[in-house]
């Protein structure tokens, strides 16, 4: 990432800079997974019989806590930062 955008002041540009970065990855992801036309080609059975792995992680919910048997905002909150951390973790910046 460009250090130039790690001060306060460039705040904005940072989060400009950054959506873009993501939406490049997410982007890059699915292009693996897609066929003309935009049709998935990936079999979910498959991907649940595979397990968990580099590119796959399975959660029980992202906004029900199974605890509490209601919404939580916490559950959800966990499961944004899961989901950011996982696409952190395959972005590649030059």
């Amino acid at each position: 990432m460009a250090e130039e955008l790690w001060h306060p002041d460039k705040f904005g540009e940072f989060l400009e800079y950054r959506r873009a970065e993501l939406a490049a990855a997410v982007n890059r992801f699915l292009d693996g997974y897609s066929a003309p036309g935009g049709l998935v080609v990936a079999d979910l059975a498959s991907l649940i019989d595979a397990d968990e792995g580099e590119l796959v992680e399975f959660k029980q919910t992202v906004r029900w806590s199974v605890k509490e048997n209601k919404l939580d905002k916490d559950v959800e909150r966990s499961a944004v930062k899961t989901v950011a951390a996982f696409l952190n973790s395959h972005t590649r910046t030059s």
